[in-house]
């Protein structure tokens, strides 16, 4: 898609764009760097064999993007652990976060004069060194397993030693190498693909009687030279996987395996690394989860205010309260809204309510009186005066008849109180 163009200097592949293919943007003599959005997912290097980017520098990746990232100068598929691309800055990863270098992933870099391959990578792919020419030193880890397809092809090795560890090596994987004069083939069981240029030219192999290595060297007419028997001895301090005897806790380091050149493991450890941290369950928590360890954690009140409706405080990072207090309310602002805004003056709540109108008293409707009318003649009324009735005592004065039954009654107890005393006299 960008061929080789000679202005191309920066290139971000946008956010959208989900693939990018093989040589999409390769032998872009002035391209400096490349940067992959979220959205990229499925990416192949752009590196080639005939590819004059000398001044490739800068790898990146969105700290987004859920499959690739970036590290070292590096473009690495996360899930797989396996370097993508490279560049001639690049320093591939020692934290573990590698296993695999990926097909093409240099190939043709230039100025790349030495690669260190870190422990625990397993697999080298199909050319991902083929066409570095100035590549001179490469070192192999204890972990590598496969070795493939030219994955040396064409540089300016002029030796290289395959670990003990290394089953595989694959076909052309030393091919148009001009300068190699040496390859050391450590384990005697290794499968070398059966090609004369897999070893370019006639180049002195070292590896073990009856060993594999032997057989190729005799079969295609190459030089063998004999290693000595070898025996173990289990001096070395490799901390990979491989050796692993016990993982790091928060009470102790690692442990891993001495291990011998050859790459074999012994039975004596020594411990690599520090403890990990303990663990807890927040800030304020004073007993590890694992080992039980104790620590004085005070609270750390934040100087924040929390509150709720009716009171506020300080809150730890755990939870934990202080200072709890009720609110202290202002005297309130009235609002357009028809509200009344209260505020705390010591948190800044907020307290709205709204504002109660009472109802109109409206004045009741006096009935009109109603308009005058002519009285209607009437029968002349005499003058003469009215007979009277006779008065009676109940006309008089009606209020005084009750006393009379009073009197009644007063009158009948003095009566018997007589009557009792004469009575009470005589008997005496």
């Amino acid at each position: 898609a960008f061929l080789a163009l000679p202005d191309l200097v920066n290139v971000s592949i946008p956010r959208g764009i989900t693939t990018v293919e093989s040589g999409a943007i390769s032998s872009c003599d002035n391209l400096v760097s490349i940067h992959l959005s979220d959205t990229v997912t499925s990416y192949a290097s752009q590196a080639s064999y005939n590819s004059q980017a000398d001044n490739l520098s800068t790898l990146t990746v969105d700290p987004k993007n859920p499959v690739y990232h970036s590290s070292g100068n590096c473009i690495v598929q996360t899930q797989t652990k396996t370097l993508v691309q490279g560049c001639k800055t690049s320093k591939i990863p020692t934290d573990g976060s590698i296993t695999a270098i990926g097909t093409g992933a240099f190939t043709g870099v230039k100025n790349l004069t030495a690669i260190a391959i870190p422990e625990g990578v397993t697999a080298i792919g199909s050319y991902p060194f083929s066409y570095c020419l100035d590549l001179v030193s490469v070192s192999l880890p204890s972990t590598l397993q496969t070795v493939g397809e030219k994955a040396f092809n064409a540089t300016g090795l002029t030796d290289i030693t395959f670990p003990s560890s290394v089953t595989t090596i694959g076909r052309y994987c030393l091919d148009q190498c001009k300068s190699l004069k040496t390859v050391t083939i450590l384990n005697p069981n290794a499968e070398i693909y059966p090609r004369d240029s897999t070893f370019y030219g006639n180049v002195t192999i070292y590896g073990y009687p009856g060993s594999t290595a032997a057989a190729y060297a005799k079969e295609y007419g190459k030089t063998f030279v004999a290693l000595d028997p070898h025996t173990c001895t289990f001096d070395q301090k490799v901390s990979t996987d491989k050796y692993l005897s016990a993982p790091a806790s928060c009470t102790a380091p690692a442990k891993y395996f001495y291990s011998c050149t050859c790459g074999e493991k012994g039975t004596k450890t020594f411990t690599h690394g520090k403890a990990l941290p303990h663990t807890y369950d927040d800030a304020c928590d004073t007993s590890c989860n694992v080992c039980n360890a104790t620590r004085t954690a005070p609270h750390s009140y934040t100087d924040e205010w929390k509150n709720d409706e009716l009171v506020h405080w300080h809150e730890c990072s755990c939870g934990v309260k202080t200072n709890e207090a009720p609110h202290e309310w202002d005297d309130g602002a009235t609002t357009d809204a028809g509200t009344v805004v209260y505020r705390c003056t010591v948190c800044n709540a907020q307290r709205v309510e709204s504002i109660v109108t009472p109802p109109e008293v409206t004045e009741p409707t006096i009935p009109s009186e109603p308009a005058p009318t002519e009285p209607a003649p009437t029968e002349p009324v005499s003058t003469a005066p009215a007979p009277t009735e006779p008065s009676t005592p109940e006309s008089k004065n009606p209020s005084l008849l009750w006393l009379l039954p009073l009197l009644l009654v007063i009158l009948l107890l003095l009566i018997l109180i007589i009557f009792l005393l004469k009575r009470k006299k005589e008997k005496a």
